[in-house]
């Protein structure tokens, strides 16, 4: 038998299994890994975010009254950015001069003869830019909302992790999330 589970989908409560889940929310799963395809094969990303809405839907509390669309988005996003991290700590960074074992002895930075790439490099650029910007205008926030906000968006914990840690309710920590957010839009340079 097939596990069924009471979701909110779009204000109404639905009973689902994972397939139908999964039939109905594979377009924001594809959405979700084109945002890192650059980063991560898109097989790799696709089987990762698979997981992560698999755990969204085990983990899915109706008691809380959350739209499920909203905890499959955090907890696809969370697991991807674990993988992520732990590939980096793994396999590290390329170097541009290392030997690319498939190409014999073409070096990487060989490899990167496009038009494309300098357009990306610039658009890295300007995502660093406003990252520091985003640091600059964090000086606003307190401790907390800092610590909360740095946990979310950075070390890419859940909600109800960051809730659990400070013993707070998951309610709250999304309001100060929010409240951070709205602090550091109004306080960007």
């Amino acid at each position: 038998m097939k596990q069924e589970k009471l979701l909110k989908i779009d204000g109404e409560f639905v009973v689902m299994t994972f397939d139908q889940v999964f039939e109905k929310y594979k377009n924001m799963v594809y959405q979700i890994c084109n945002k890192w395809k650059n980063v991560i094969e898109l097989s790799d990303l696709y089987q990762v975010a698979s997981i992560g809405l698999y755990k969204a839907f085990t983990s899915y509390d109706m008691k809380k009254d959350i739209e499920f669309s909203t905890v499959a988005y955090t907890y696809i996003k969370n697991e991807i950015r674990s993988f992520y991290r732990e590939a980096k700590k793994h396999f590290g960074y390329l170097s541009l001069n290392e030997e690319m074992f498939e190409e014999g002895n073409e070096k990487l930075i060989d490899s990167i003869k496009d038009e494309g790439f300098e357009e990306h490099i610039l658009e890295e650029i300007s995502k660093e830019q406003d990252l520091s910007r985003v640091y600059t205008a964090m000086r606003h926030l307190t401790e907390r909302q800092k610590s909360i906000f740095t946990k979310y968006y950075l070390e890419g914990k859940t909600m109800q992790e960051i809730a659990d840690k400070y013993g707070f309710h998951v309610s709250y920590i999304g309001k100060v999330l929010k409240n951070s957010i709205k602090k550091i839009k109004d306080n960007i340079e």
